[in-house]
């Protein structure tokens, strides 16, 4: 909890104009999951599919957050239900940290090197024509207009209505 005191003393000893609030709960805060980008105040979607392009899991993150940090907590909730051979990617989640989690689970890293890291810069382009796919389950979930337009305030009621057209996408 943060608290916001008044500079001066209260005649009861204890400092006078104290608030408080939750952490996050500022405009924009961590329970909003949204975040400044290029295009303004915005958040991101995370999403595993499997390979018929049924979505797995999905997590939300505010705007300015990059993606390669919110790629192995999500495997290892994803794995508990699915075991892939292959993983494909967007370039914005290749870093070696990933590359070696799946290595050690002996999982193929199908995710093209970014012009910044260091390494072989190869990978199966036939599998990676398959990632586009993840795109389309995004775009068949925003077909619900609250899901595209994303009115709710807290990341917790949006996602509670991404993981609803989830459910929806598996019937």
């Amino acid at each position: 909890m943060t608290s916001r005191t008044a500079p001066w003393p209260c005649s009861t000893g204890r400092t006078c104009g104290t608030t408080s609030r939750r952490p996050g709960s500022e405009k924009g805060g961590a329970d909003a999951a949204l975040g400044r980008s290029r295009g303004g105040w915005g958040s991101k979607l995370h999403l595993i599919t499997e390979r018929s392009g049924k979505p797995i899991v999905a997590a939300l993150t505010a705007g300015q957050r990059h993606e390669s940090p919110q790629a192995i907590p999500r495997w290892e909730r994803a794995l508990d239900r699915l075991w892939p051979d292959a993983v494909a990617g967007d370039r914005d989640y290749s870093s070696a940290e990933l590359r070696n989690w799946l290595r050690q689970r002996e999982i193929d890293a199908v995710i093209p090197y970014r012009v910044d890291e260091m390494g072989p810069h190869d990978y199966d382009r036939d599998l990676y024509r398959e990632r586009p796919l993840i795109e389309r389950t995004i775009n068949r979930l925003k077909r619900f207009r609250r899901i595209a337009t994303r009115y709710d305030t807290l990341a917790s009621s949006y996602l509670a209505m991404v993981t609803i057209t989830m459910i929806l996408e598996w019937l």
